[in-house]
């Protein structure tokens, strides 16, 4: 059991690693003729980390629901109910706030999992994403596509992926 839950986390840090890309300053990226992402700093810390654009037609919208069944018990506090935190991804239209991409309180909980060895609770909680918070949907029907990061993997592992599907409707 150790190694599978060390395999996750090696996973979730290969896949942050690979999601957040370190943007560059514009005149160094005006110097290169290809879009550069990646900057390189001797202060991680002065690092500012963003999820890549998405390239579909539309923009994201990003809603979060805390989903309670009463009826159930929580597996891991038996004398609670089960509860569900949920990010909903959609097209939309220009509006809204940016959605964060973790709270503060969340990222440090990442400590434990020793994923602050590669980027800091702040560096996390100040990642630039593409979604807005209370952005008007797009008109029409559309898939739904339903990501779960797996256990013990924080819910914004997958959002550069599902801001790619919401933006391509």
């Amino acid at each position: 059991m150790p190694l599978m839950i060390r395999t996750r986390r090696t996973a979730a840090v290969v896949f942050l690693t690979l999601t957040l890309t370190l943007p560059v300053s514009a005149a160094t990226a005006a110097s290169k003729s290809f879009p550069a992402t990646v900057a390189f700093s001797t202060d991680a810390s002065a690092v500012r980390l963003a999820i890549p654009r998405p390239t579909g037609q539309y923009e994201v919208g990003r809603d979060s629901l805390h989903l309670v069944d009463v009826n159930r018990r929580d597996p891991w506090v038996p004398t609670r109910a089960r509860e569900l935190m949920v990010s909903m991804y959609y097209p939309a239209y220009t509006g809204g706030s940016a959605a964060p991409y973790m709270a503060i309180e969340k990222a440090r909980l990442l400590q434990g999992q020793k994923l602050n060895k590669l980027f800091t609770p702040e560096q996390l909680a100040g990642v630039r994403t593409n979604a807005r918070v209370g952005a008007r949907s797009v008109r029409g029907r559309h898939p739904l596509a339903v990501l779960s990061p797996g256990f013990s993997l924080n819910r914004a592992t997958l959002t550069a992926l599902a801001e790619e599907l919401a933006a391509k409707g």
